[in-house]
């Protein structure tokens, strides 16, 4: 399963402790952020990098509920609120309008097979967009497909200059030129990535298990598409792995898919 990037939002910072500590049990949650203020999560909504909401209902120190939260995001929410909720009605309501309210969970007893019903779904109503994924880079589309994805690195394999000492990483696609991600670390980016074909397999390389052409106990072949003298040219690159993450690596490669 893909990694989802939530984000928790509710006026009550135990109540937040009590979802984070429950969601904790599930590996394909990463909990990027925590809210006990619906205003602020509003204003920083727009730049943060998260799939789904975990939201409170009723939140009696604003004058602002988290109906009115899921009405101006686009993204989607997960209820979780009181079995005694005054907005029970209207939650039902907006379950019945579409797809971006996944699931209600009450917050009074955090039931396993209701929490792992919901994240089901969630993963179900992303899947749309799991063939991509949407960063921000040098193409004016911010879209990446990422079975194209061969290599993420800080080197820049087209004029074999020295590794980049900064956020902005490059980004290796088959058969097409490579573009440069910005303002984002590699582990970054393998959260966003299925765990199953991309492995680090150093501080440098993210690499994709599809295009590996060669395996040994220090390094990898790997197919890379570069941009030479205006013409896409596929080289085949030697990348060392760490020997901290070898044997982690080689059960990676050998698995099946």
């Amino acid at each position: 399963m893909k990694r989802i990037k939530v984000v928790l939002l509710d006026d009550e910072v135990n109540a937040i402790k009590s979802l984070r500590y429950e969601l904790s049990k599930y590996k394909e949650i990463h909990i990027v952020h925590e809210f006990d203020n619906p205003h602020m999560f509003l204003e920083k909504e727009a730049i943060i990098d998260y799939h789904g909401l975990f939201l409170d209902i009723d939140m009696p120190k604003y004058e602002i509920n988290g109906i009115d939260i899921a009405q101006k995001i686009n993204k989607p929410f997960i209820f979780v609120t009181a079995h005694s909720s005054k907005y029970a009605n209207e939650v039902n309501e907006i379950r019945d309008l579409g797809e971006s309210c996944v699931a209600l969970i009450p917050k009074t007893t955090y039931k396993k097979e209701l929490i792992e019903n919901a994240i089901l779904k969630l993963h179900k109503r992303l899947n749309l967009i799991q063939n991509f994924v949407e960063w921000n880079n040098t193409t004016e589309n911010k879209s990446i497909e990422i079975k194209d994805i061969q290599v993420i690195s800080t080197k820049d394999y087209s004029n074999d200059s020295l590794p980049n000492a900064g956020r902005d990483k490059f980004l290796y696609r088959n058969g097409k030129k490579h573009v440069t991600v910005l303002n984002k670390n590699l582990d970054e980016c393998l959260l966003d990535l299925p765990p199953n074909y991309f492995f680090k397999v150093n501080d440098s390389h993210v690499v994709n298990k599809s295009f590996i052409q060669d395996v040994n106990d220090k390094d990898i072949l790997i197919k890379i598409t570069v941009l030479e003298d205006g013409k896409v040219n596929h080289k085949i690159e030697r990348i060392k792995i760490s020997p901290v993450t070898a044997d982690k690596f080689k059960a990676f490669y050998y698995a099946k898919i």
